[in-house]
């Protein structure tokens, strides 16, 4: 199962209008990846490309509640431990990362602390047999 993670909504908030893959990044600013479920999946198959000049950290979260936030970190635990941070550097550039462990919903982070650009990402869930 593949899934692009970093999506723009549509203008107006139409929650019946498709999304644009990739999200624009700048300032000191948060963005969070769509959730995805690691239920079925023995690894995840991770690439991220980004455009532009941003310079930031990209980490894994996990979280095992049904319905967690998605507003901020409060329902999700650092997956640090399955995941080697993701670090834009100045420059356009591309990363692939393969998550492995359990957690019943996993989601990116991204923290931009300077530069802009357009981060775009796919996880693709490589099911248990």
């Amino acid at each position: 199962m593949q899934l692009s993670i970093f999506n723009t909504a549509a203008p107006g908030g139409d929650g019946n209008a498709p999304t644009k893959e990739g999200v624009a990044v700048s300032s000191t600013t948060v963005y969070y990846s769509e959730i995805w479920t690691g239920r079925d999946g023995a690894s995840m198959d991770i690439q991220l490309f980004w455009t532009g000049d941003p310079t930031g950290v990209v980490t894994a979260w996990t979280s095992n509640k049904t319905n967690p936030s998605t507003a901020d970190d409060t329902d999700w635990v650092a997956d640090t431990a399955a995941f080697t941070a993701v670090n834009p550097a100045g420059s356009a550039s591309k990363a692939r990362e393969l998550l492995t462990g359990s957690g019943l919903r996993k989601r990116l982070k991204y923290t931009n602390s300077s530069g802009s650009g357009v981060l775009t990402g796919y996880v693709n869930v490589v099911q248990s047999r």
